[in-house]
């Protein structure tokens, strides 16, 4: 969210509350504006609160203590200002909006959406209030509701970059990728060096059904080419000792050290890594934390903060620590810091887990990727060397919470179930015909869908729309929402065989689906994205699940649901698979991936001898 205006509303004068409130208060709450615009913020304060001593319920004044509690972190005392200064002058939205701002850091998102609606029942024309609303609508998960401010935002002010990104956002958010894809673009031809709407393009283009593999990596390597040529880095000079077997530092770099895809994939091998023979360092480049951000930074030896610095002192924090190699954990999703792989901080620079396709930067040396994603022969998609793992990419940590193991729903008797509990940006066209034609494979057979986004009523019409149009009776379609994790997974006991996606397939969700005992079809093609299923399958001995054409996925996943045999195996084994490969295996994946750490070191000392 941006809140631009309501930081300006909180340190200006707002001298229109309570003007002509008589000479004394007037030439009080004067002082107290002059000597805030001088810095001088105590005689500020003492000046307000003697125009409060003589006008309790003058708004300027409250107006002005609530920019001097915001500007100093005391988000309650600031909340409890604005409000008195929204209720003393209901006729201005200023006080509003500032409110606003404080009820969205501190997470009460509908209070904040009312207040801010209250702030455009007031002043309709004011394009920010409309972008933030958005904002805080899309983080509500009233998705449609969103797209409604934030095109009333694109229509007051079409010349900002900003409202056009947070839309592409939004429009990303309802699964659509050609409008969000077009949206980034509008945003980037008012602001071509608008570093997170090309990102954001970039990302969508992935999931764009029309594009090719080919296509989409000249995308990224043309934006490579481009940020690099921007990017003022220093010059590339290190004075870390070049012994290849010492004990090295290592640096990973996120905006998502929480409870996300990543760091359930990064926390055990933070846990495993070889202390005798590496260091690590995490770089936060969010300011989400929660109780797995906790335990990430219990696994590193050291933690660092860089949300909110800039390149040059998120560089300079890097090269002060002494990083041998660099590992990026992002790409261009959200939160990414690319730019600041741009000035090359450290020695040996790559890329993992985050980003299953190329950056297309030119300073990044390395992508750790398997041969299932990144098979031999597919090089040219990318502009990173190519160290591929022999245990995959990932490690995946099961939640302790995940429940037990349940039947199949066909076991008792009933009709099989089809289901993705896949991000909806997934589910093209192309995909709502693929699986209209599965069920049409297996008479009386269903489809649950399942994403936060299948809250929205606009977003499931749009959805039905979708499938009706692709042939299928929809009285077959089972949408839901969101729910907890321990809940969402418990919802895998009404499915029988999950579908995986086309362009881009299940990273988290397939292991989750797994864990769950439920096998997982999919069609890997020539996007790196749409392989990450086909790794894991593999590492489970269970690749006759990979399809080779889309008539080849439609005779498996029907010959799969209609085998009670097969499916009661797959369900009871599952768990004890996946404990006995790599991907839940953290001692011999972790072993693995600092083989490829210590390989990619040992290049770079032997260039520099």
């Amino acid at each position: 969210m941006t809140n631009r205006k309501a930081r300006r509303q909180a340190a200006r004068a707002g001298v229109r509350h309570g003007a002509d409130a008589g000479p004394a208060v007037n030439e009080a709450f004067a002082a107290g504006v002059r000597s805030r615009a001088e810095g001088r913020t105590l005689d500020a304060l003492d000046a307000f609160e003697r125009v409060l001593a003589l006008s309790p319920q003058h708004a300027g004044a409250l107006y002005q203590l609530g920019g001097i509690a915001y500007g100093a972190g005391r988000l309650d005392s600031a909340k409890g200002f604005f409000a008195r200064a929204a209720a003393a002058d209901p006729g201005s939205s200023e006080a509003q909006v500032a409110l606003g701002a404080v009820l969205h850091l501190q997470g009460d998102l509908e209070a904040a959406a009312a207040a801010l609606e209250a702030a455009l029942g007031v002043n309709p024309g004011d394009s920010d209030s409309w972008m933030n609303l958005g904002n805080i609508r899309r983080e509500l998960g009233a998705i449609t509701a969103a797209e409604a401010a934030g095109r009333r935002a694109t229509e007051l002010l079409p010349s900002s970059a900003l409202a056009w990104r947070n839309l592409a956002v939004t429009l990303q958010e309802q699964g659509r990728a050609g409008p969000a894809i077009a949206a980034y673009e509008r945003a980037l031809r008012l602001k071509p060096d608008f570093a997170e709407a090309a990102s954001g393009r970039l990302f969508c283009l992935n999931y764009d059904e029309e594009r090719s593999a080919a296509g989409v990596a000249q995308e990224h390597r043309r934006w490579g080419e481009v940020m690099q040529a921007r990017v003022k880095a220093p010059a590339a000079v290190w004075p870390n000792p070049t012994d290849p077997d010492r004990r090295i530092r290592i640096g990973y770099v996120s905006g998502d050290l929480h409870t996300h895809p990543v760091g359930y994939f990064l926390a055990q091998v933070l846990e495993a890594h070889d202390r005798s023979a590496v260091e690590v360092i995490c770089y936060a480049n969010g300011a989400r934390a929660d109780g797995m951000t906790a335990r990430l930074r219990a696994a590193s030896d050291h933690w660092r903060v860089i949300a909110g610095l800039d390149d040059a002192a998120a560089e300079a924090m890097i090269r002060a620590d002494g990083v041998d190699v660099l590992l990026d954990l992002s790409g261009h999703t959200a939160h990414g810091r690319l730019s600041l792989f741009g000035r090359r901080p450290a020695p040996v620079l790559a890329s993992w887990l985050g980003y299953v396709a190329t950056t297309g930067l030119p300073a990044m040396d390395y992508l750790l990727t398997d041969a299932e994603t990144a098979p031999p022969g597919s090089e040219a998609l990318f502009t990173e060397a190519l160290l591929r793992s022999p245990h995959g990419r990932f490690c995946y940590a099961p939640p302790e919470y995940a429940p037990g193991v349940a039947p199949p729903p066909s076991a008792a008797g009933k009709a099989p179930v089809f289901g993705s509990f896949n991000d909806t940006l997934k589910i093209t066209p192309r995909v709502a015909r693929l699986w209209t034609d599965v069920l049409d494979a297996a008479p009386g057979s269903r489809l649950l869908l399942k994403w936060r986004s299948l809250d929205d009523a606009g977003v499931r019409s749009r959805m039905i729309d979708q499938f009706r149009h692709a042939g299928m009776d929809v009285s077959r379609l089972d949408l839901r929402g969101h729910s907890a994790h321990p809940r969402m997974l418990a919802e895998y006991a009404d499915v029988d065989v999950a579908l995986d996606p086309l362009s881009f397939s299940g990273g988290l969700t397939t292991c989750e689906a797994l864990w769950m005992g439920v096998p997982v079809v999919t069609l890997p093609e020539e996007k790196p994205a749409s392989r990450q299923s086909l790794s894991f399958l593999t590492r489970l001995g269970l690749a006759d699940l990979a399809a080779t054409s889309e008539d080849d996925y439609v005779a498996r996943a029907a010959t799969l649901a209609r085998d009670p045999v097969r499916l009661a195996d797959l369900r009871t084994t599952l768990r004890s698979r996946m404990r006995a490969s790599p991907l839940c295996e953290p001692v011999a994946f972790t072993a693995s991936h600092d083989r490829l750490i210590r390989q990619m070191w040992r290049r770079w000392c032997a260039q520099r001898s």
